[in-house]
């Protein structure tokens, strides 16, 4: 385990935090997410992939992400979804405004990359 002074030393060295994964802990466990992100110097926010399951028919769940998506831009913060396995979802993600979308919906792990970089 890390230390929370040994964290303090990395970051104030010029060490950056990304990712910081915001998902289903208890508030009581973890600080508000704009305490982390006025006091770090955080590139990235992931969602935790079990916050985006059943996205598409969770209307709080969508309510939810978009509030955390603009606090974490807010403050110049990319956010990252991962785990997005169907097009309803990703719908969802493209409207609320998440930075970066993985998942096998786009392309399943693959030892190349299937990609036809000459495509308009």
């Amino acid at each position: 385990a890390v230390s929370s002074d040994s964290l303090f030393a990395a970051i104030s060295s010029g060490y950056r935090c990304s990712p910081i994964m915001f998902g289903f802990l208890p508030p009581s466990t973890t600080p508000k997410p704009e305490t982390l992100l006025r006091n770090l110097p955080i590139n990235y926010i992931q969602f935790d992939p079990k916050f985006l399951d059943d996205l598409a028919g969770n209307q709080e769940k969508q309510d939810a992400l978009n509030e955390a998506n603009r606090i974490g831009q807010s403050y110049n913060v990319k956010t990252v979804a991962t785990g997005i396995e169907d097009a309803n979802s990703l719908a969802i993600l493209w409207s609320i405004g998440v930075n970066y979308i993985r998942g096998y919906f786009l392309q399943e792990p693959s030892p190349t990359i299937s990609y036809d970089f000459k495509q308009p």
